[in-house]
């Protein structure tokens, strides 16, 4: 017999497409990452002292970029490495199987972000970040023992849930450094640019997450990601530095403060949030929808679609960085249309209908780029309704007296409470009525949410004072 080799020009232009994708990918990537490297060089050189004499937010930015990209670089895959776990230990891998992983996470962000707050009050934001970057280390740390020798599942979601507890901690902290380090009439601005930063953060991580696990393997990805969160110690590490040092040069002089959110008043606390009529509505019917959607969708519906469409690692990541162009790029273009509107609640509700379309598109498209057109719409539903739900919800009688940190930190949890809740209602609808039906009946969910946000919340909030709170 013989053996005959020649060369497949099908795989040669397919191979040739990857690297460009790639090339293209990583070119992009690198320039985010420049510019967001530029904003902390000039962020540290700068002067240390702001106006009236404090320290601003200028570590904001960078430290939660960091951390997002650090964090993110899995993002892509979660589902997909609980399914190669399951299959290796002979366990039915099922939908809800697969978005356990996620849900676990999310849930005990929702957990620390209760916690973090009082945390970040009582002994400084310090505190919450540095707890909250070591637990997401060994989180990364216990999910690459866990992948590399293949243990039980359960492991894997013990250590996804710990990344959790990490999250929460981190993420609140970093959002009271910037409460704490700005003056009230920059909080717009700088909390703008924390919101970019996540998104651009988030939108790196995932891509460079999703071209190495093709490369190397999921089990090498949490071993970069552990490496990759000393980036936003550092940061954090510089941040307390000059915290001190404009101790030292504001103590023989009267330093203007960043004035605290004010105290709560008597008959507040959280049963004023929960009488808040307004407050309460921008939760149940915004906040918690749209985090199960979005999660839903980007966290477990997308990769794990593509997947089973043959797409690569690669690709899948590339799709969901759309979600963070569309906010980078529309965000501030509506955050300045919120702030021009007394009434915000059409935002609301218009977020609520672009999310429903996201999902509809989804459902009927079935391929490679109907998701990138839902992943896109998800974006711009974000982009829409994410300000409008802050400016609305937090202008209450009930938030007065409550007091404004509480309150965000009740926000924070509803839309961790959704996040877990996205995975898990998608997948059980995945394995009850099928992958069409269920983005359909999400769809639905979103629909009714907003119709419903729309009839009981007749009354406008009074105009927004320039308040806002990043979503991630």
């Amino acid at each position: 017999g013989r053996i005959e080799i020649t060369l497949s020009g099908a795989a040669i232009a397919d191979s040739v497409q990857s690297r460009v994708l790639d090339a293209v990918t990583l070119a992009l990537v690198s320039a985010m990452i420049v510019g967001e490297g530029l904003i902390f060089v000039f962020a540290a050189v700068r002067g240390r002292v702001g106006a009236g004499g404090i320290a601003d937010s200028r570590f904001a930015r960078p430290m939660a970029f960091l951390f997002l990209l650090a964090w993110s670089l899995p993002l892509s895959f979660v589902p997909l490495a609980m399914r190669l776990l399951a299959a290796g230990d002979g366990a039915a891998t099922s939908d809800i199987m697969m978005a356990a992983p996620v849900s676990a996470e999310m849930m005990c962000a929702l957990v620390t972000a209760l916690i973090a707050g009082p945390m970040a009050d009582r002994r400084g934001w310090q505190v919450p970040v540095l707890t909250g970057f070591g637990l997401c280390v060994l989180a990364n740390m216990v999910s690459l023992v866990v992948m590399a020798t293949q243990t039980h599942p359960a492991a894997f979601i013990a250590a996804r849930a710990l990344g959790g507890l990490g999250y929460g901690f981190a993420w609140m902290g970093i959002q009271s450094h910037l409460y704490a380090t700005t003056l009230p009439e920059r909080r717009a601005s700088a909390t703008a640019g924390l919101i970019a930063g996540i998104f651009v953060g988030q939108m790196c991580g995932t891509a460079i997450g999703a071209m190495l696990a093709e490369q190397l393997g999921y089990a090498n990805v949490f071993l970069v990601a552990a490496l990759f969160m000393v980036m936003p110690l550092v940061v954090a590490l510089v941040a307390v530095s000059a915290g001190r040092e404009l101790v030292v040069e504001t103590d023989d002089k009267p330093a203007a403060a960043a004035p605290a959110p004010a105290p709560a008043e008597a008959g507040g606390g959280w049963r004023g949030l929960l009488t808040d009529r307004t407050f309460m509505l921008v939760l149940v019917c915004s906040v918690i929808p749209f985090s199960i959607a979005q999660v839903g969708l980007l966290n477990f519906a997308v990769p794990v679609y593509l997947a089973e469409q043959g797409i690569n690692q690669s690709d899948i990541g590339r799709v969901l960085m759309v979600n963070g162009l569309a906010v980078i790029l529309l965000g501030p273009l509506f955050g300045r249309l919120t702030d021009k509107v007394t009434d915000k609640r059409p935002f609301i509700v218009a977020g609520a209908l672009a999310a429903a379309a996201a999902l509809v598109v989804a459902s009927i498209g079935g391929n490679l780029m109907a998701l990138v057109a839902a992943v896109f719409l998800i974006g711009v539903s974000g982009s829409i309704a994410g300000g409008a739900q802050s400016a609305h919800g937090l202008q209450g009688a009930g938030v007065a007296r409550a007091g404004i940190g509480r309150a965000v930190s009740m926000k924070r949890s509803a839309d961790k409470f959704g996040q877990m809740l996205g995975p898990l209602i998608v997948g059980g609808l995945f394995a009850v009525v099928g992958t069409t039906a269920g983005l359909a009946a999400t769809a639905g969910l979103m629909l009714a949410a907003g119709l419903l946000f729309l009839l009981l919340d007749r009354r406008p909030a009074p105009p927004a004072a320039g308040e806002a709170e990043a979503s991630s």
